[in-house]
């Protein structure tokens, strides 16, 4: 069984975060080595001061490692993010140093300010995604067959198919948000989707104002981003 891109990512991410190296350690960082050696121990790190978990240990780094200033994670619904932050990042960075915006286009202001400001301190970008028809599949078992937060009434689910297609955010419906978005949710939120059409609804490519320019633009913001070839590999870079 092959693995979804959730997984592929996770690992990948994971093998970053573990292998954070020179080029934020020692020399010019400030640090010093006796300040390497306390991050690397990690008897000093206090949860909810040195990290953002309260509860749980801080993580330990290697030799010759340092966190980075500070890393922008991009969260896609239903791609993993919250087992990935409560499980690894919230145990490696302090809140200082973490950005995350989860449901929204990169079209919206707040995004773009944090994307400008990680790039300006040498941080990382995160992303993890997962295979569009899986993300779908699995929202909908989580969120689609009955109403969020209503008691469940026997033989009342909502067919698949009726909450795929019920255009959340189609066009003018929420702008540049994303947060309960199934249809194109990927390339939505890489080609800066802001309600308005992206392509001549006459097109046959042309599917709720996204079509193959917008897809285009999403690799392309992938590229931008440092994720390999805008594709389904590579690593994540500022």
């Amino acid at each position: 069984q092959r693995p979804t891109l959730a997984k592929m990512w996770g690992l990948l991410v994971i093998g970053l975060l573990l292998g954070i190296t020179s080029s934020h350690s020692t020399d010019g960082s400030g640090h010093g080595a006796e300040g390497h050696r306390r991050l690397s121990d990690g008897k000093d790190m206090v949860p909810g001061v040195d990290c953002i978990s309260k509860k749980l240990p801080c993580a330990p780094l290697g030799e010759r490692c340092e966190r980075p200033p500070m890393i922008f994670v991009i969260k896609m619904r239903g791609c993993g993010g919250k087992m990935m932050g409560e499980g690894v990042l919230n145990h490696v960075f302090n809140r200082s140093s973490f950005l995350v915006h989860e449901g929204w286009s990169l079209a919206h202001p707040p995004v773009q300010r944090s994307l400008d400001a990680t790039r300006a301190s040498n941080g990382l970008v995160m992303m993890m995604m997962r295979d569009p028809i899986e993300r779908a599949l699995s929202r909908y078992w989580f969120e689609g067959r009955w109403p969020l937060f209503q008691k469940r009434a026997d033989g009342a689910e909502q067919p698949f198919g009726t909450w795929l297609s019920r255009g959340h955010c189609s066009l003018g419906r929420r702008g540049a948000r994303l947060w309960d978005c199934t249809e194109n949710y990927y390339v939505k939120t890489l080609s800066h989707w802001t309600g308005e059409a992206q392509c001549d609804e006459a097109d046959p490519d042309c599917v709720d104002g996204v079509g193959l320019a917008a897809l285009e633009t999403s690799k392309k913001t992938l590229r931008d981003l440092g994720f390999g070839d805008g594709g389904g590999g590579g690593g994540g870079g500022g």
